[in-house]
């Protein structure tokens, strides 16, 4: 797994000391065409189109009870469930839900697979966006050079 360094303040504290965390870089996005390869390839059975319209009917299903107000609990997969992002008012009786809340879905994780990390993980610092640029215009240069050369070679 990759990861880049960032500096950051406390938020709580804008003005105080910067710290440097590391933060998480994603490596490539897994489409699920790509997953489902993935599946076949460790012994899945089923077809894309059968995986395709369990996860499809179950956003959907998910979707329902989460607007009904349940939780929904997946088993290995974890628990889907909502939170509020509200405005706040200055007080309870100009408070209108359907202006000051938001509902967002939330996934937790179950143990097992919050655990992924008890795998061994290699990791690896990537880059930084700065650093890729120069490495892309260097790549660019050299490439240029290799034409013009190639080109007066051909003259």
């Amino acid at each position: 797994m990759k990861y880049v360094l960032t500096e950051k303040s406390d938020p709580r504290n804008p003005e105080g000391e910067k710290k440097v965390y590391g933060v998480f870089q994603c490596h490539e996005v897994m489409d699920l065409e790509t997953l489902h390869r993935n599946m076949r390839a460790a012994g899945c059975k089923y077809d894309l189109g059968e995986v395709y319209g369990v996860v499809t009917a179950l956003a959907g299903a998910i979707s329902v009870q989460l607007a009904a107000g349940n939780e929904v609990d997946l088993g290995e997969l974890g628990k889907f469930s909502v939170q509020y992002k509200s405005k706040g008012v200055d007080s309870g009786t100009t408070f209108n839900p359907n202006v000051h809340l938001q509902p967002r879905p939330v996934w937790i994780p179950s143990k097992d697979m919050a655990a992924f990390h008890d795998v061994h993980i290699k990791y690896s610092k990537a880059n930084s966006r700065k650093e890729d640029r120069e490495i892309r215009r260097q790549r660019r240069s050299e490439a240029s050079t290799t034409t013009n050369a190639e080109s007066g070679n051909n003259a």
